[in-house]
């Protein structure tokens, strides 16, 4: 983003919506920095609220920070960080509210471009980018953040939770936006999936944040590898809470694709195949899915080509309407957009 773009984004809702940032802190070193990124966004209108998670060994705030009003919410015993966060939540008043851990930032021009992303996108009530992730001695580990069908949810969260900025209205108006205080893990993603349950989310392509890997929370709790870790028991309370919501995203076809291309980037060839032989069932009307199905088939090494291969074990056979009906700029021999595809299994 040029200078030009930040001062465009830095006049977006001057003076209209506040943004309520929300910091849960557990008094780390690095907290004067992320308050620091916190005030010097170029967005007119933030309001910064900290909560001391870490409970009466939180040192006292000042009531402001770099000429940005600030509030320290007290607590009389350490906060999980779900605890925290609920804590956060009810106290905010900004019409859009975005979360800060104690070791991330944000560049200067992070809510500007995500108040602008949701001013915009008057369907969405929550708007994410992507963040450069670093490790405690700040090298960069790569980047967080694509867009993603919610069904994908199910294995790994699309964000950072830092880089997503949301609508007050839908936490105020829905008691499921809440972070799930039995979790001891992965309780960010449990807020994300219970926010896509109850709207569509905007993806901005562009790094504005960055994150302290080590402050990640999938690993808390004790390392006997005799036990289930609390990253495992989460995914597996999660799963069972949301079953009904991932089944009813199953049905719908870029769902099944962005799951199943998620297995093969992973390397799960096995439940890649059997994402792909549900989405083969789809009586499809949309051209460029089925034409994208049809690619994840051949990287997945299902497609059976009659003419220069032998049956296998793990077959997806597809039929090529040649004799489509083309019009100007289409192929004679493109996919048919309508029940091109079966599933056939040889055992």
């Amino acid at each position: 983003m040029n200078s030009g773009e930040r001062r465009a984004t830095a006049s977006v809702g001057k003076g209209l919506s506040l943004v309520s940032v929300l910091i849960r802190s557990a008094a780390r070193m690095t907290l004067q920095r992320t308050l620091d990124s916190a005030a010097q966004q170029d967005y007119p209108a933030v309001e910064i609220i900290v909560v001391a998670a870490s409970g009466t060994a939180h040192p006292p705030l000042p009531d402001t920070w770099n000429g940005r009003p600030l509030r320290l919410v007290t607590s009389d015993q350490p906060l999980s960080p779900p605890s925290a966060g609920n804590r956060l939540l009810d106290v905010a008043s900004g019409d859009f509210i975005a979360f800060l851990d104690d070791g991330d930032q944000w560049k200067p021009w992070h809510l500007s471009t995500m108040v602008k992303v949701l001013q915009t996108t008057p369907i969405a009530s929550l708007a994410y980018s992507m963040a450069v992730m670093r490790d405690q001695t700040g090298a960069e580990l790569g980047t967080v953040g694509a867009r993603a069908h919610p069904l994908t949810f199910a294995e790994q969260s699309p964000l950072a939770l830092h880089t997503a900025l949301i609508r007050r209205e839908l936490i105020s108006n829905n008691a499921i936006a809440r972070f799930d205080e039995s979790l001891n893990a992965l309780d960010d993603l449990d807020f994300v999936i219970a926010c896509a349950t109850l709207t569509p989310f905007a993806f901005l392509a562009e790094v504005t944040a960055m994150g302290d890997a080590s402050s990640d929370d999938s690993e808390r709790g004790g390392t006997d590898s005799a036990l289930p870790s609390p990253r495992e028991l989460a995914i597996i309370r999660i799963r069972e809470k949301w079953m009904s919501q991932f089944n009813s995203w199953q049905a719908q076809p870029l769902g099944q694709l962005d799951l199943a291309a998620l297995y093969l980037r992973y390397g799960d060839v096995r439940r890649a195949e059997l994402m792909l032989q549900i989405a083969s069932r789809n009586n499809w009307q949309d051209q460029a899915l089925l034409n994208r199905f049809l690619q994840l088939c051949k990287e997945a090494g299902l497609v059976y080509d009659a003419e220069s291969a032998s049956p296998t074990d793990r077959v997806v056979e597809v039929s090529i309407a040649a004799t489509t009906n083309a019009t100007t700029g289409q192929n004679a021999n493109r996919i048919s957009p309508a029940g091109a595809v079966k599933k056939r299994l040889v055992r």
